[in-house]
């Protein structure tokens, strides 16, 4: 008997109506669900620790968590574990044709270009990309998803110029040494971007042409130019007697 079916004979004792566990009895998927999320984070804390005993205990919680469930269903009468276990091993089959098939693929590339090709045919039911992306994943982990999806499906361009009014913008990668252009203080305010000397570090006074920082920038009112006239040149205001 080896070890993962002496686990799921103890998942069944766990399970059962009259000697079993009552918390285990009284379990379904949807109250099993953040259990399944917390042990997949610890996890993944394990992997980036790089212990070997800590990564054997998580994977054996993700290991009871897929046997939990799969026992539940067979309770039901729906599926068992060699249901789950017999699904996922005719997935891996089709996924990777150019190992049990006939097809070729000698590079990464080739094999990750097989893998869509293998994944399209099996979902080619779905019409949208949005269809099969998981709705309970994190907003930015979706988002990273859905764009993956879009650029599968060649639609990535598209999409970007559907929200940027036709212009889409390339990033580009910083030049190392290259000098950072600073943030205009007045954001979304400012009516003269980008030609608006705030975007600078230092703005030339428009009245003495000294190169110094003006300190009023977004309260200064008199420009001259389309440049701030610097505090070397602000008039002065006259104090009262003390």
């Amino acid at each position: 008997m080896t070890a993962v079916a002496e686990l799921v004979a103890v998942v069944d004792r766990l399970l059962d109506p009259e000697h079993g566990c009552v918390w285990n009895r009284e379990q379904t998927h949807a109250t099993l669900a953040r259990y399944a999320v917390e042990e997949t984070y610890e996890l993944v804390d394990a992997i980036d620790g790089g212990d070997d005993d800590e990564l054997r205990e998580e994977l054996g919680d993700v290991l009871y968590q897929v046997v939990l469930h799969a026992g539940i269903a067979a309770r039901q009468g729906r599926f068992d574990l060699d249901d789950v276990a017999d699904s996922v091993r005719e997935k891996m089959q089709r996924r990777h044709p150019h190992v049990f098939g006939d097809e070729e693929a000698h590079t990464v590339e080739d094999v990750i270009r097989v893998w869509r090709a293998a994944k399209a045919a099996e979902k080619s039911s779905r019409t949208s990309a949005y269809t099969g992306v998981p709705r309970a994943m994190p907003p930015l982990e979706r988002a990273v998803k859905l764009l993956e999806r879009l650029e599968e499906r060649g639609d990535l361009h598209a999409a970007m110029a559907s929200v940027t009014d036709g212009a889409v913008l390339e990033v580009v990668d910083p030049v190392p040494g290259a000098p950072r252009r600073s943030r205009c203080r007045r954001g979304s305010r400012c009516r003269r971007r980008p030609r608006c000397p705030d975007r600078s570090r230092s703005a030339r006074c428009s009245r003495c042409r000294r190169r110094s920082r003006c300190r009023r920038r977004s309260r200064c009112r008199r420009r001259s130019g389309g440049l701030q006239r610097g505090r070397c040149c602000a008039p002065r205001r006259r104090r009262g007697p003390r």
